[in-house]
């Protein structure tokens, strides 16, 4: 059947086309929308293609093109990624200094951070889930969703209160683009990416459970002719489809005649998977008003493979082996490799060391520390001939306005959620296959597309986007977010555009290449307008500075301890910035195994970073898809290997950063 396009008026925003096979007549409410953000989706004159189960956003209509430009883009993602520079992170140097001797710069480094969007760095929260609060109450995650969030405030030296920035936040932020410049490993890494995601496997071959000695044989039921079968029209066959409340699901089959082969090692793993996995529980809590009162041993039940069970199964063609399997129509499988995996050497790792630079030949050199370890320093413990090292930088709390002189704005943002199963929409994720297709984490020599960072997003008057917050523009808005309040985060106060903080990092034994290295992360090299990332909400547009450095001194160490009495004297620094960012730049080039003049822009993965670091020219407004079908990333039915649909296009949010426009 052709896909038909429907647009959205007044008169039909609330409009829903029937299902092919459902009375033309029937009209189905808006929550049947497969669309992630109605109040985005939903907005007049956007156009929406006809389809099963999702209905895709076609075009954005002209309501939006004022904030959005000319051809808004119905797939611009507010992240992308700068990819590793290799297989390998880069060492720091053949000996890069420790703390025993005072050889390379020493100093300190001053700058000034202005705000260019509304920002907020949050202060401590006195309160957790189930903690006393205000007269014995015990407050739940729904209290303190009411709560507002403030701006983090400390007393000066001089006992005023003002606006602050802590100093290890802004470190952690810091070192996130020098690893991504130089190269480095990950200082940090969410262990629920070290995680295989899940994904639901929507197929519709079916047969029942027989066994073969220590394997089993699936034999193959087709959908009898009365009805259609075990695949339900509704389309509403959830996780645990067969405890389902409710009206059974219908099983009126044929027998087949083709034999599946089913080892016991599958068995294994699809227990393995019900057993140990955490989304089962989270989605049973989540959904348990739609099943059955179930045992204790719920878990159990499902992980039991009997003979004569019906299961669901994507089947190898070749082989006729089933690959994955579960009792129902959409039954969740893990992938084969976490995003861990794919990161492989650029994961944090237990035990770095600095000793293992100075082998005479980088090549042989054990477990180097990289360019990021040495600056910011790590843990490890003391085993092995292995020493923790204390970085070579340390930053003081960057200061901002008193707050007597200054009002933070109340902020209501629109949802603004961590997954539950991280890294899982394989086409941002992942970098393409050789034929343009999305790739899968079971794909041989599948790749992983980098470092997230956040896209910059200018709105006008240096506000916030309306359609990234709770209540939007339009009347229906507010309505439609109602309905994922539980996914908004508590209303923040932020500070506006144009505010000032000011901060100082000192620096000791800093080499001139790690020093261009932090320069150019902080203020770039003058080819771009440069912007950096601070604080909470960067999806939703918040938090992006202009960072000016303002003084950079250093001091001759034998001068410093020659005379007790004596000052030190502190060279200014700022004349020979570029000859610092140009020392970082052939650092590079040697590592990279590129010329010696090889501007840093002929390097892929500094491109990315430019592009994602760069202050737009003019309005720009980036969001999570407000339909997932535009990023191809479900299993196409019946596809055996699960693999994700091929789309018509590769959309922006899937190509790399260097090759999109901020």
């Amino acid at each position: 059947m052709a896909h038909e396009i429907k647009k959205v008026t007044p008169d039909n925003v609330d409009f829903d086309p029937p299902l092919p096979g459902d009375n033309p007549r029937r009209r189905l409410p808006v929550k049947s929308f497969g669309v992630t953000d109605k109040a985005l989706g939903l907005v007049e004159g956007n156009q929406f293609q006809r389809g099963v189960p999702t209905y895709e956003v076609t075009s954005f209509g002209p309501a939006l093109r004022p904030e959005t430009g000319p051809v808004p883009s119905i797939d611009r993602n507010p992240y992308n990624f700068v990819a590793f520079a290799g297989s390998q992170p880069w060492p720091a140097s053949a000996d890069p200094a420790g703390h025993d001797l005072l050889k390379d710069f020493n100093g300190f480094l001053e700058f000034e951070a202005e705000a260019l969007t509304p920002c907020f760095v949050p202060a401590g929260f006195p309160y957790a889930p189930g903690n006393q609060g205000p007269g014995g109450r015990n407050y739940s995650q729904e209290d303190l969703r009411s709560i507002d969030r403030k701006f983090c405030t400390m007393r000066n030296g001089d006992g005023v209160e003002c606006y602050a920035i802590p100093g290890a936040s802004f470190k952690g932020a810091l070192r996130s683009a020098v690893e991504a410049l130089t190269n480095s490993r990950m200082g940090v890494a969410d262990e629920s990416y070290a995680v295989n995601p899940v994904y639901r496997r929507r197929v519709f071959t079916c047969g029942e459970l027989k066994r073969a000695g220590n394997d089993w044989e699936v034999h193959e039921l087709l959908p009898s002719r009365s009805g259609y079968g075990a695949v339900p029209l509704d389309n509403e066959a959830g996780l645990l489809a067969h405890l389902r409340a409710g009206k059974p699901l219908q099983r009126s089959f044929d027998r087949g005649s083709a034999i599946f082969k089913l080892s016991g090692s599958l068995v294994a793993a699809y227990q393995k998977n019900i057993l140990e996995h955490p989304h089962y529980e989270e989605h049973y809590k989540d959904y348990s008003k739609e099943y059955l009162p179930l045992s204790a041993d719920w878990r159990k039940e499902l992980a039991n493979v009997k003979v004569d069970d019906l299961i669901y199964c994507a089947v190898d063609p070749g082989t006729r082996q089933v690959v994955n399997f579960g009792k129902n129509v959409n039954y969740l499988w893990p992938a084969v490799r976490s995003l861990k995996d794919l990161c492989g050497a650029f994961w944090p790792r237990e035990k770095p060391s600095l000793e293992g630079c100075k082998d005479p030949d980088p090549n042989k050199a054990t477990d180097p520390a990289d360019a990021a370890e040495h600056l910011f320093g790590f843990t490890s413990e003391h085993r092995d001939g292995r020493k923790p090292f204390r970085g070579l930088l340390s930053f003081e709390t960057l200061w901002g306005p008193e707050t007597s002189s200054r009002e933070t704005q109340p902020v209501e943002l629109a949802p603004l959620t961590s997954p539950a199963s991280r890294g899982k929409s394989r086409p941002l994720y992942l970098a393409p296959r050789t034929d343009g297709t999305c790739a899968s984490f079971d794909d041989p020599g599948v790749q992983v597309r980098g470092r997230k960072f956040y896209w910059h997003q200018p709105a006008p008057n240096a506000g916030i986007w309306p359609k990234h917050t709770f209540a939007g523009t339009a009347p229906l808005d507010k309505q439609f977010r109602q309905t994922v309040v539980k996914q908004c985060p508590p209303p923040v106060k932020a500070l506006g555009a144009g505010t000032k903080f000011r901060g100082r990092i000192h620096l000791s034994n800093v080499s001139a290449h790690e020093l261009g290295a932090l320069l150019f992360a902080l203020q770039g090299d003058g080819s771009f307008d440069p912007a950096f990332h601070l604080g909470k909400a960067k999806a939703r547009g918040l938090g992006s500075f202009r960072i000016r450095v303002t003084r950079l001194a250093a001091f001759a160490p034998a001068d410093r301890y020659a005379s007790l009495a004596g000052g030190t004297v502190m060279r200014n620094l700022l004349p020979v910035m570029p000859r610092l960012i140009s020392a970082f730049q052939m650092w590079c080039a040697v590592n990279a195994r590129m010329a010696a003049g090889s501007p840093l822009s002929s390097h892929a993965h500094i491109r990315d970073f430019i592009q994602l670091h760069t202050w737009p020219g003019s309005t720009s407004f980036r969001y999570y898809p407000v339909n997932f079908s535009q990023y191809s990333w479900l299993p196409n039915d019946n596809d055996p290997a699960g693999e994700p649909k091929p789309p018509r296009r590769r959309p922006p949010a899937m190509s790399r950063a260097r090759d999109l426009t901020p």
